[in-house]
């Protein structure tokens, strides 16, 4: 009975399954119309090994598997025994011509089936070729040298490999191609035996074979680098053993010593002894030679103290490591000997130890006796306070315990500097006894007290610079010393000529003569004064002007009130052709090195090229061309050394052709200098000379520094400053014959 309802089961299974083909799936709302189809195609046989199609090959509906689904996310669904007709293919032959892609479209035709009444389509990508493997050939290159168990280099194999192609007409042709390595397989893939080995090669399904030439071992040949001599009881070193196979085509080949079996390496007894060498069923052999143990070196160490001149040495702290030739070590205190046994010097004494046929050496330091007490005695005078106790002052006898002394010299000194006045204790050391010595000791004084003053020639009712007055004190050790704390009785210069100004130090005096020069007016003053007309105008600007630096100082400076200088102009008169000014200058005193400049701006209307000023004592004299020029387009300068009229008019319109065209004040010739007198280091800056009143229009200038540690100056005058301290520099004019000195302090 229960194989009766099985049997009924399973037609049951078997029926649904028919009626399935034959009929379309019903979708949840209960249609049985299709909503869209796929495809694939199955047809293997019309495929090559990758799934390649062939061109020209036929297609037909029943080489797809054609699949439809009822709703939108529903599930596809093979159809089975399609009627005829209602698939319909757009090719039924791949065509010629294509190598890589084709697309065929299957429609479902029987509109009355599809959900929408419109024909279903699905699109199938095949891959085709135009190509055909007909066979392949492999050939070995014989590059390599196998042995049995060698891996085959599978570049060393060629294939070719013949096809039959089809192109665009049809028509067919033969091409060979060499295939790459790394597309053919080879079995096996390893040398097995000597002679030739039969490699199959694979490629696209299709097989063929090459032969390739292989070696097997024919012994094993070993030998030893280690020692030969090897002691009885020790093995022979393993890792010395070196085996290679020889093969049958007479090459040797080194084999890895790991992988080496050896017996019999442990020595036995004296004399030959054969080691074995097993390897891959082969073995080979060497021999050794064994020897008795005994010693091979000794190292004799001394663990006692430094011995006077003179001890015996004491055996008992000597020991011996016997080192043998099977490198084993012992260690022995008796059975040797030892050359000298006693000690003869100060210092290293090397004693000889022998023990059988071996000998090594031990240094012993050898010292002096040491004293039982020392005695010091001071042979000097009395030492000025700060000063260094001399040593040769100082005598020292050692008392040694056999009776004997002696005077040394190596001592210490607790102290060496007499810092205290009266009398000092000083300890004397010597071998780690001491003895005291006292030494007198007085004060350190000054004895002379001396002054200068580098500070240049001062002018009245000016003060002097405590930085250049150097104050130096003797002392009654010999010594000097320069001072800043002392007393001076006044820095005020009071007078013209001499000044004598005390300086107080330590009860000490010193007297500083100083010769001063009359004070000099100095500083700067100006006034400015116009004049116009309707076609012309201009402006005169007058001031006092400080021409160098002397000797180094800046002169006091002190100004010049306008009400001083305001009467020297006196009068302004104005023509169309000039413009003249009366000046009164007499009451300035001037010098060679001071002078007033003046500077007019050119009058409207005027030729800048023109223009020059003149000057009559009078209004009377012939007017003269005065020193100066323009400095600009509309600014002309000029200086002015004496009273009387100066007058500002074009060349052309005076008679001065008519007189002699020249200064009519003889001046000398002098030079003016432009230098700075503080520099910080590091700072550089411009020397600038220039002659006044001069006929020499080419003048060339050298410059000298007379500390050259202290500052460089170069060719052109420029100078810098490389250390703190006061330098002196020299400017000559070396074709007028000028040379000025000035003194220059550099600052941190």
């Amino acid at each position: 009975m229960k194989k009766i309802i099985a049997f009924i089961l399973c037609l049951v299974l078997i029926s649904g399954s028919l009626l399935s083909g034959f009929t379309m799936q019903a979708n949840a709302d209960g249609a049985d119309k299709i909503y869209s189809i796929k495809a694939t195609f199955k047809n293997t046989d019309k495929q090559n090994h990758k799934g390649f199609i062939m061109v020209g090959t036929a297609l037909s509906v029943s080489d797809f598997e054609i699949s439809a689904r009822y709703s939108a996310d529903g599930e596809y669904q093979v159809l089975n025994n399609l009627t005829a007709g209602k698939v319909e293919l757009s090719e039924t032959k791949i065509p010629n011509g294509v190598n890589t892609t084709f697309s065929v479209r299957l429609t479902y035709k029987d509109v009355a089936d599809t959900v929408d009444g419109n024909e279903k389509v699905a699109d199938v990508v095949l891959q085709v070729t135009n190509e055909t493997l007909e066979k392949i050939e492999a050939r070995w290159s014989g590059a390599s040298t196998y042995y049995v168990g060698d891996s085959i280099k599978e570049a060393e194999i060629t294939l070719l490999a013949a096809y039959k192609v089809v192109d665009k007409d049809g028509n067919i042709k033969d091409v060979t191609r060499t295939i790459n390595n790394n597309y053919f397989s080879i079995t096996p893939s390893a040398i097995t035996a000597d002679g030739a080995n039969n490699i199959t090669v694979e490629y696209e399904n299709k097989k063929t074979s090459v032969q390739i030439r292989g070696y097997a071992p024919r012994n094993l040949d070993v030998s030893y680098s280690g020692d030969k001599n090897v002691i009885v009881g020790q093995s022979i070193d393993k890792k010395k053993v070196t085996a290679g196979i020889v093969y049958t085509n007479g090459d040797k080949k080194t084999v890895k010593n790991t992988e080496l079996t050896i017996t019999n390496e442990v020595v036995q007894a004296v004399g030959e002894h054969r080691v074995n060498v097993e390897y891959g069923g082969m073995t080979g052999t060497f021999s050794v030679t064994g020897v008795a143990k005994a010693p091979s070196k000794i190292d004799a160490k001394y663990s006692g103290t430094d011995l006077v001149v003179g001890s015996r040495i004491d055996i008992s702290k000597i020991t011996i490591d016997v080192t043998n030739n099977d490198k084993s070590k012992q260690t022995i205190t008796s059975g040797f000997t030892i050359s000298p046994d006693t000690i003869t010097q100060i210092g290293t004494n090397t004693i000889t130890v022998t023990y059988g046929a071996y000998t090594d050496t031990i240094n012993i330091k050898g010292t002096e006796m040491l004293p039982s007490s020392i005695i010091a005695t001071y042979n000097g005078g009395s030492v000025i306070e700060g000063a260094v106790l001399e040593r040769s002052s100082i005598s020292l006898t050692a008392y040694y315990p056999n009776g004997t002394n002696k005077t040394v010299t190596d001592f210490e000194l607790s102290v060496q500097t007499m810092n205290t006045v009266g009398v000092q204790a000083v300890i004397v050391k010597h071998k780690g006894l001491e003895s005291t010595i006292y030494v007198p000791v007085t004060a350190r004084m000054v004895t002379d007290l001396s002054v200068v003053y580098n500070g240049g020639t001062p002018s009245q009712h000016s003060s002097l610079d405590r930085e250049k007055i150097v104050v130096t004190a003797t002392y009654n050790d010999g010594s000097t010393a320069n001072i800043s704390d002392y007393i001076i009785n006044t820095t005020t210069v009071s007078k013209v000529g001499e000044n004598i100004f005390t300086i107080n130090y330590a009860g000490k005096r010193a007297t500083l003569k100083i010769e001063a020069v009359a004070r000099i007016i100095s500083g700067t003053g100006s006034l400015e004064s116009a004049a116009s007309r309707e076609d012309y105008s201009t402006d005169l600007k007058v001031y006092i002007q400080d021409q160098f630096i002397r000797e180094g100082m800046a002169l006091n400076v002190e100004d010049v009130e306008d009400a001083v200088i305001m009467p020297a102009i006196k009068r302004v008169n104005s023509t169309d052709k000039f413009v003249a000014f009366d000046m009164d200058v007499d009451d300035f005193q001037f010098d060679e090195n001071r002078f007033m400049v003046a500077e007019l701006t050119v009058p409207e209307g005027f030729n800048p090229s023109k223009v020059a000023v003149f000057f009559t004592p009078d209004r009377r004299k012939v007017m003269v061309q005065q020193t100066g020029g323009l400095v600009s387009k509309e600014l002309y300068r000029f200086y002015v050394y004496k009273s009387g009229t100066y007058v500002i008019m074009e060349k052309e319109d005076n008679d001065v052709t008519k007189q002699e065209l020249r200064d009519s004040e003889a001046r000398s010739a002098f030079m003016v200098v432009s230098v700075t007198n503080k520099m910080k280091v590091g700072v550089k800056s411009k020397i600038k000379p220039y002659l006044l009143f001069s006929s020499v229009s080419d003048e060339t200038y050298t410059y000298e520094v007379d500390e050259e540690d202290l500052m460089s100056i170069s060719e052109a005058g420029e100078m810098t400053a490389k250390a703190a301290g006061t330098v002196t520099v020299t400017v000559t004019a070396q074709k007028s014959g000028f040379s000025e000195s000035y003194e220059i302090e550099i600052e941190k």
